[in-house]
């Protein structure tokens, strides 16, 4: 490896790049900088550096390039992390599931919030096992959120656990109801430390079944959905993609209004 001439902005996109697991010039142009050139000349200083790789996924058409930590970039940022006297997160530079639909969220609230002018912003943002071991810490199990965060709006507050739904068969079975995931905060001994579950359907048929079950059975908190279609359409969380269980079936509202205020 040769470290020279890497500078603390390089470290803080290093970062960066350990905590989403996989990240695109794109995004890492819309957190950090304020142009794609610019996060592309530093992304490809830390490739040369030997602290991330490049590649390119086959199914994607439009042929962007993802960077996510090397095993000697886990090894430097954490020994740099140690030697600041801070905590090395769970799982540094470790995989998510899900990791690309929820890295697309994130991005898309941060961009929401520039495009405001202040009128919103993204307050908090907790992933992958961070986000687990918070509700863990709470008596909740059975349930593997994504994602948490907080996002203000106009002077309200909203904080969410984010799922995303897997649809996905098992050898010798259906897959659980995206309902059945949830199932586990109707547990929790000391409350579910968000003000609505946030759920990413994998299809409109499941999106509907979701909110038909907790009609019948209601969790403690209200529960929004989406599909991986309508926010890839649209590429704003913050926007009108968010149905509710309520009695206004398929109705689309806006992510602030997903929960009484």
């Amino acid at each position: 490896m040769d470290l020279r001439g890497l500078r603390e902005r390089h470290w803080r996109l290093l970062s960066l790049v350990a905590e989403h697991a996989l990240l695109d010039s794109e995004s890492a142009a819309e957190l950090m900088f304020g142009s794609r050139p610019a996060a592309v000349r530093h992304l490809q200083a830390l490739e040369r550096a030997g602290l991330v790789w490049r590649f390119v996924r086959d199914d994607d058409r439009t042929h962007r390039a993802f960077y996510e930590i090397s095993t000697n970039g886990v090894h430097t940022l954490t020994a740099r992390t140690r030697a600041s006297g801070l905590p090395v997160p769970v799982n540094l530079g470790g995989a998510h599931r899900d990791q690309y639909v929820t890295n697309h969220v994130h991005v898309g609230l941060v961009r929401a919030a520039k495009a405001s002018e202040g009128r919103a912003w993204l307050y908090s943002w907790h992933r992958g096992v961070e986000a687990a071991v918070r509700v863990r810490q709470l008596g909740i199990s059975s349930v593997h959120p994504q994602a948490a965060g907080t996002w203000l709006e106009n002077g309200r507050v909203l904080r969410f656990l984010l799922h995303v739904d897997d649809d996905r068969h098992a050898l010798s079975s259906e897959p659980p109801s995206a309902a059945q995931a949830l199932a586990g905060y109707r547990l929790g001994r000391t409350g579910i430390p968000a003000t609505t579950l946030l759920v990413l359907a994998a299809t409109a048929e499941r999106e509907a079944e979701l909110h038909r079950s907790l009609a019948a059975q209601p969790l403690p908190v209200p529960v929004a959905a989406t599909t991986p279609q309508r926010l890839y359409a649209l590429g704003d969380p913050s926007a009108e993609i968010w149905t509710r269980t309520s009695t206004e079936p398929g109705r689309l509202v806006r992510l602030i209004d997903v929960a009484p205020h």
